[in-house]
């Protein structure tokens, strides 16, 4: 890194040398009056070694050059051949070293060109070369090192002190802080900061030349006195900026720029008027504000004493008597003056009379003898008395005792609880004349000496069991005869209370339930009530409060065993034992009395004689067959006022004396489950039930499967099917179905007549469907019979499978199911749009759903997944269709086109077995019949006559309205048929007749046929041959082709039956029916109500 530094140097130094030598200028290496000179070719022998070129110079970056790095190799050469050795001037050994032998320059230290002494950067030196012999070869290296950053300023006067008036004027300078920087050109260039110290920025500094000013106001009274400055030097790098700090104070002087100020406004003093000249009435006090404290200097304004009565001592402010007073008020102006500033002016006002008794009051600690309350002697000064004797009058003053003027507590320490105030009256005698009087208030103070003392010893209370918390029970009261913070009481429960179940107000001392009581787990309380003052040290006392608690009906009865069950026989005698209801209540004294009934169930057959017992016996005779088992409810009361109850379930069964009468019923017939591919073996999927209504052992069910089955076994006593294997190799969607058969243990058994029918579903993965709840597992778990009944709602109405309940963060869990609904799986889809229209219902809401997983992306189905597609099969359904239908009509149309051609005999026709020749009717309706309608769901017998038959039929005429109805309905469906269509011919008469009637006219004035007294009879056959059919004809029964639904078409039945030719074409559904399928032929439909058969 270094040389590439160096290199880009060396570009940059020749650069510069180049425009520097453009301008006129000498060599930036050249010294002075310095030319160079080329060597000469030494050929002569013992000449010294000659380097390449005698100058050498290059630049260099200074810290980065560090200590060995290789800079350059020095090449000399010698003529003689002889070895050279190289060495360096010696002020260059410092920072270089030179290889001796190769020439190598090398870097001793990182160089430093602050430290390498050169104020432009340069250094010089110079490089020897030798063969062993003198003289020696020389060059000369010029050095040039690039200054970096690496030197903070410093600075060059700080820490220093400076004081400053504080009527300096705002822009003075104050001080100079210089700093230098020992880097060169803009590295060395710096700035200087006030960081900190510069409360109210009443400074400012020059960031060039460092020079501090003041930019605001000083105030020595009012504002800071001593400022810190801490100042901050920095160069102007500005990748790496580099600082030291600097410290200046600055303290500012005062000056006296503020007037004398008086400590009172007003002076009041009492003088006699007989007082002598010079007598002392009162002093003022005065001060120079400023901290000069210069001198004050005291005067009596003129005019406020234009008599002289008075004077002043200018140096003391003490005002004396000057003249002959006369009783009344004297208002004098005093002033007070320091130095140049404004006078300060303060009023005294002396009034002249008798002088007033004098009052005193005074603070004595009790329990304390003979200790001075005060010194009386300033009362002598006050009543011009120069001696004098102080006595008690009255009789104030037993508990204290004068010292000449010193007013003493006597040998009896005072006691303030005693006596907390004494009021003396004192007098001051002078040569047999009183003076003056003097009142002296003597106040007592307390110390704590007394104890807290309680009204009584101890308290006894009761409180009821459900006393509500917060009542105040019970409130204890303490006296201290001491005062303030030592009478001050505080209460508190010091024992007795460790389970908290009571509390005492501090102050008022009120005793309170804080936690509810229970007589039953504990009755009484003894507490320790604890009163203490606030004196140091406290003193306190205690008592003791009983309490008893007392019982509330709060318990209700408990009983024993809260359903009891029983067998009893049907020949049991009246006042026979049945059972016995066992109770007890934790409550005493009435609530805790108890009282047996019975509340229901009876039915006149059990009895209770003793209420207090809660024995049960027979009341009445018992039948089996009138009343076989009973549901007994006993009801347990105590006697409280507000009476608690409890309630017992006697289940008693009546047995009967006779043998095993009924059989095992199942609760439901239809059971359905579902296991999983992964369901382990032995895993419990589903449980029937089955009951018997015997007793004993006739009523003891046990299930089995009736069915060879691997897949499942059922556990014989507790209905519940059990997997006998794993799934994992069978296919998803499949389903298995056994059926259960339960039987009794009574002799013979019994069976149940009707037995459950299992379903299983092996469930497919994809299909199951994610449900969130806010709700845990273990509390869906514990309800799971109703979650199931809800979610089956919630799935409107399809049974659900629960795959799994997992538990989620958050006290939630997600619940894995499937549906099944009209014995078909449910698809994914149909369960989300289940649950999803669900979303809000109340027991959507009940059991804290969330959500279900997003349907799944309806992908097109690949070749290798398992399923076909509805839409596929759908497609592969109706090609079918389509094919059978096309070869269906292709063989319809070849027999029209042969019967086409043969001559058609008369026929006859049957509806029910009953002989019916039907008219032939007009197409002037509007269309014809096409021939597919023929024989549309009736039923249908076509006899063609025979000549053995031996009968002629005779033409028996068809119901008017049936007739209209059929051949309405056949041209109102074939509006748009072909009028060009087929034709009848009569062989007989040559009569044409257009296929629009329903069938082709019988022949005139011929009879039917007999007709077979049923179908069985006729053996099925519909004709013989004649002359009109071709020998290879023979009676075929068509049955109708139905196929499915194509669009919105609705699927005629295959087949149908009807007991009357009038329910066929019923005039009212008639027109609403579709009797040709556009289609398919022998598709038509009939109305709704009907099982359809048609035969042809």
């Amino acid at each position: 890194m270094a040389v590439r530094i160096g290199t880009i140097f060396r570009i940059l130094l020749l650069l510069g040398s180049l425009i520097h030598l453009a301008n006129g200028a000498r060599p930036l290496f050249d010294p002075p009056d310095w030319t160079t000179v080329l060597p000469e070719v030494n050929t002569t022998a013992g000449a010294p070694p000659t380097f390449i070129s005698p100058i050498w110079s290059d630049v260099f970056p200074e810290v980065n050059t560090t200590a060995g790095t290789n800079i350059t190799r020095f090449t000399a050469t010698d003529g003689d051949g002889d070895n050279i050795s190289y060495s360096l001037q010696s002020n260059a050994h410092p920072w270089f070293r030179i290889n001796s032998s190769t020439g190598d320059l090398i870097v001793n230290k990182t160089l430093d060109r602050e430290a390498m002494g050169s104020g432009d950067g340069s250094f010089r030196f110079e490089v020897y070369a030798s063969d062993g012999s003198s003289p020696q070869g020389s060059l000369r290296a010029f050095l040039t090192i690039i200054d970096i950053n690496d030197n903070a300023p410093a600075f060059q006067n700080t820490p220093l002190t400076k004081s400053c008036s504080e009527d300096t004027p705002v822009g003075f300078p104050v001080v100079t802080v210089t700093a230098t920087d020992a880097d060169a050109t803009t590295n060395a260039i710096i700035t200087f900061v006030i960081v900190s110290g510069n409360e109210g920025e009443a400074f400012s500094i020059d960031k060039v030349t460092g020079d501090i000013t003041i930019s605001k106001p000083l105030d020595y009274e009012n504002g800071p006195r001593v400022y810190t400055l801490n100042i901050s030097a920095m160069n102007n790098h500005t990748d790496l900026m580099l600082q030291s700090f600097g410290v200046v104070t600055i303290n500012v002087t005062d000056v006296d720029d503020l007037p004398a100020n008086f400590s009172q406004k007003l002076y009041e003093a009492h003088i006699d008027k007989n007082s002598p000249l010079g007598s002392f009435i009162t002093q003022v006090h005065a001060e120079d504000m400023d901290s000069l404290n210069a001198p004050v200097e005291y005067s009596i304004y003129p005019d406020s004493d234009p008599d002289g009565l008075f004077a002043i001592n200018k140096t003391s402010g003490a005002v004396t008597v000057d003249g002959n007073l006369k009783n009344g008020v004297y208002s004098l102006i005093v002033n007070a003056k320091s130095t140049t500033q404004p006078p300060a002016f303060t009023l005294v006002k002396v009034t002249v009379g008798p002088l007033p008794n004098l009052t005193y009051a005074v603070t004595v600690l009790e329990g304390e003898a003979n200790v001075q309350v005060m010194d009386l002697q300033p009362a002598k000064s006050h009543f011009n008395a120069s001696g004098g004797t102080f006595t008690f009058f009255g009789s104030s003053g037993s508990m204290f005792s004068i010292d000449g003027a010193k007013l003493k507590v006597g040998s009896t320490p005072l006691d303030r609880e005693t006596a907390a105030q004494h009021v003396l009256d004192i007098s001051l005698t002078e040569g047999g004349t009183v003076k003056g009087f003097v009142k002296v208030t003597v106040n007592v103070l307390d110390i704590n000496d007394d104890r807290p003392s309680f009204q009584s010893p101890s308290f006894n209370v009761s409180v009821n069991e459900i006393e509500r918390l917060g009542t105040v029970i019970l409130t204890v009261f303490a006296t201290d005869g001491d005062a303030g913070a030592n009478g001050t009481l505080t209460y508190s429960i010091s024992a007795g209370n460790e389970e908290g179940f009571f509390s005492i107000n501090n102050k008022t001392g009120a005793i309170s339930v804080a936690k509810q009581l229970d007589r039953e787990t504990r009755d009484q309380y003894t507490l320790t009530v604890m009163a203490q003052d606030g004196g140091e040290p406290p003193l306190n006392s205690t008592t003791a409060v009983a309490i008893q608690v007392g019982d509330a009906n709060d318990n209700p009865p408990v009983i024993q065993d809260a359903v009891i069950q029983v067998s009893l026989s049907e020949t049991a005698a009246i006042d026979t034992p049945v059972a016995t209801v066992i109770a007890s209540d934790k409550d005493i004294g009435a609530n805790g009395r108890l009282m047996y009934s019975i509340e229901s169930g009876a039915h006149g057959h059990f009895q209770i004689k003793d209420s207090s017992s809660g024995a049960i016996s027979v009341a009445g005779v018992l039948s089996y067959k009138q009343w076989h088992n009973y549901t007994v409810v006993v009801k347990v009361t105590d006697g409280g006022s507000l009476a608690l109850e409890s309630r017992a379930i006697v289940l008693i069964d009546v047995t009967s004396t006779t043998e095993n009468r009924n059989g095992p019923v199942f609760a439901s017939v239809q059971y359905i489950g579902g296991v999983y591919k992964d369901t382990s073996f032995d895993f419990p999927v589903l449980t029937v039930t089955a009951t018997d209504s015997d007793t004993g052992v006739n009523g003891v069910v046990e299930y089995r499967i009736r069915e060879d089955t691997d897949l499942f076994y059922v556990e014989p006593t507790s209905g519940t099917i059990r997997t006998a294997d794993v799934f994992a190799d069978k296919d998803e969607g499949q389903s298995f179905s056994f059926s259960v058969q339960a039987s009794d243990k009574g002799t013979p058994p019994k069976e149940t007549k009707e037995n459950a029918q299992i379903t299983m579903f092996l469930l497919r993965g994809s299909n199951s469907l994610v449900l969130t709840s806010n709700m845990s597992k273990d509390d869906i778990l514990l309800r799971r019979p109703e979650f199931l009944e809800d979610i089956k709602e919630l799935n409107g109405g399809g049974h659900v499978i629960i795959k799994s309940i997992r538990p989620r963060e958050g006290n939630a869990s997600i619940i894995t199911i499937n549906g099944i609904k009209n014995l078909q799986e449910m698809s994914y889809n149909q369960l989300f749009d289940a649950f999803k229209a669900s979303e809000g219902s109340p027991k959507y809401v009940k059991w804290q759903l969330t959500g279900q997983g997003e349907p799944p992306v309806t992908s097109a189905r690949t070749a290798d997944e398992e399923e076909l597609s509805p839409v596929v099969i759908a497609l592969i359904f109706l090609s079918v269709l389509v094919g059978v239908a096309g070869i269906a009509m292709i063989l319809i149309l070849c027999k029209k086109r042969r019967d086409e051609r043969l001559p058609r005999k008369h026929s006859r026709v049957t509806f029910n077995d009953k002989p019916l020749y039907i008219d032939p009717v007009s197409s002037s309706g509007g269309g014809r019949a096409d021939p597919a309608q023929e024989a549309q769901e009736v039923i249908v017998h076509m006899d063609e006559e025979t000549s053995s038959n031996g009968s002629n039929d005779t033409h028996v005429p068809v119901d008017p309205t049936v007739l209209n109805y059929i051949n309405n309905a056949y041209a109102n469906s074939n509006n748009e048929s072909d009028t060009d269509s087929e034709t009848y011919i009569n062989p007989d008469t040559g009569e044409i007749t257009h296929f629009a009637t329903f069938f082709p006219p019988p022949p005139p004035n011929v009879p039917p046929p007999p007709i077979p007294e049923s179908d069985e009879e006729s053996n099925g056959d519909l004709g013989t041959e004649n002359t009109y059919m071709p020998s290879d004809q023979f009676d075929v029964d068509y049955e109708v082709f139905s196929p499915a639904p194509i669009g919105n078409r609705a699927v005629s039945p295959t087949h149908s039956t009807a007991d009357s030719t009038a329910q066929l074409v019923d005039p009212t559904t008639f027109r609403e029916t579709i009797l040709h399928d556009q289609y398919f032929a022998f598709n038509g439909r009939l109305p709704s109500n009907q099982n359809k058969t048609t035969e042809l």
